[in-house]
């Protein structure tokens, strides 16, 4: 394991309290904030407008085209540029795009489609450079960690940002979500800029290959690294899974529990709570597996609580297995983000991050557009075959090349003397082995030079 036994050790106060960790976190979450904002007032606006459930369906597809037409360029382009300015740009350029639809929307309903999907298309470009500057930031025992904070960022701002629209659009003018948006991206971008972010190196650009030369280049690091191509193959059937199990969540809570909206929204709300739990877990406990670990545990147990879920008869029952999905799932996020930044440089983990960020994209496309299968076979039936399909994904963790674990990684988490960090002197620890003690002797080298029985006496006090 790449882990060390300390990442478990007061991880998530420890990040917190370093400025530049804290106002990145920060940036995430007002931004991620901003967008929830932006995706579900523009969807409300438009059913307003034209009141066709058809044309909220293309809001939505106008806010998801731009990761296929331009996140792969975009991750060439983070590689190319220093990643803070990008981080900052693309925060100022959303802000400007989104004060603008107020202000043209009088004129037709064709720039608020416009201005989403540019609002979208630079976002293209955040997400993988903030993704490329954290292994800068923290150590490499603290990016599970790290990675876990950040999940709670994200999955948190976004609840934040959905209620928050809710209740502008109930008391006040649509349009003032789209002012407040905009403010939230101009925080983000002062955030960033008191960040000291490590620069890259200029590379000289005779004989530099164009941006999708780039782009070839990393697809080829890719293919060619085994962890990071095992982990697209696993990623094929389990995201299309989710894509599919998160659309047929509506139609099985009324066709299959009988229940009605607001029982839809009582059963899928929790999830987001369940998730920022299972991220909190992560923080201290990432350290105590491989990553290949936890993606695989963690679609098993996906899948498994989706079984359950297509059983369940009553919505008490459905809203506890949805919370423990939403806990289980947690991660694999973690897992799948460490894992791409551990084993890609840092002149390529742009790129990378985008063709990840892509697959997913299109992945949970293809998934929802295959839910219409519920229209003619039983809810039910639809959402285990969904269900089936993580659980491949998962099994193919347990087997593949640089995902996989031999048995005696295994059998040792299975022989550890306790399953959670003990709580000692407010941080988290755990009982001391031998491996610990011999770091300890080289650390302290009077240790080394007792005799034989003080040093053991030495060990016990320390052990006991």
């Amino acid at each position: 394991m790449t882990t060390t036994r300390s990442a478990g050790r007061s991880a998530t106060i420890g990040l917190m309290r370093r400025p530049a960790f804290a106002l990145l976190w920060l940036a995430q979450f007002i931004s991620s904030a901003g967008s929830a904002l932006t995706t579900l007032a523009a969807s409300l606006l438009i059913y307003r407008l034209t009141g066709s459930a058809l044309n909220v369906g293309l809001m939505l597809i106008a806010s998801a085209l731009p990761s296929l037409l331009v996140g792969l360029v975009a991750g060439a382009v983070v590689d190319r540029m220093q990643r803070k300015a990008i981080l900052i740009a693309a925060d100022l350029l959303r802000a400007l795009v989104i004060v603008l639809v107020p202000a043209l929307l009088p004129s037709g309903i064709g720039w608020l489609y416009l201005l989403v999907a540019l609002s979208s298309a630079v976002g293209q470009f955040f997400d993988p450079a903030l993704a490329s500057v954290l292994p800068e930031l923290v150590r490499d025992e603290e990016l599970p960690a790290a990675n876990a904070l950040m999940q709670i960022s994200t999955v948190g701002a976004s609840t934040v940002g959905f209620a928050a629209a809710g209740l502008i659009a109930a008391f006040l003018p649509l349009e003032w979500v789209f002012f407040l948006d905009a403010a939230t991206y101009i925080v983000s971008a002062f955030c960033i800029a008191a960040v000291r972010l490590p620069t890259l190196p200029a590379a000289a650009e005779e004989g530099r290959p164009s941006v999708i030369g780039e782009l070839g280049e990393g697809l080829r690091f890719l293919w060619g690294t085994a962890p990071l191509r095992s982990l697209l193959a696993v990623c094929v059937p389990a995201l299309f899974a989710i894509g599919l199990l998160n659309a047929l969540l509506l139609p099985l809570t009324q066709r299959a529990l009988g229940a009605d909206e607001l029982g839809y929204g009582l059963i899928e709300s929790p999830s987001s709570a369940g998730f920022i739990v299972g991220s909190l877990l992560m923080a201290g406990l990432s350290h105590r597996l491989h990553e290949g670990q936890w993606i695989a545990l963690s679609y098993l147990a996906v899948g498994l609580s989706g079984v359950a879920m297509a059983q369940t008869t009553t919505a008490p029952a459905a809203v506890l297995v949805y919370t423990i999905a939403g806990a289980v799932n947690a991660p694999n996020y973690v897992g799948r983000s460490t894992l791409i930044q551990r084993h890609t440089p840092r002149e390529l983990r742009g790129r990378v991050t985008s063709v990840f960020l892509v697959a997913r994209n299109v992945l949970y496309m293809l998934g929802m557009g295959v839910a219409g299968l519920a229209d003619l076979l039983d809810v039910r039936l639809v959402y285990l075959a969904g269900c089936g399909l993580v659980l491949v994904g998962g099994g193919l963790a347990l087997v593949l090349p640089g995902l996989a674990q031999p048995m005696s990684a295994w059998r040792r988490v299975l022989r550890q003397r306790q399953a959670a960090p003990a709580l000692h002197g407010g941080q988290m620890g755990y009982a001391a082995t031998g491996a610990d003690l011999a770091v300890l002797e080289r650390s302290l080298p009077e240790i080394g030079g007792l005799g034989p029985r003080a040093a053991s006496a030495r060990r016990q006090n320390l052990g006991g």
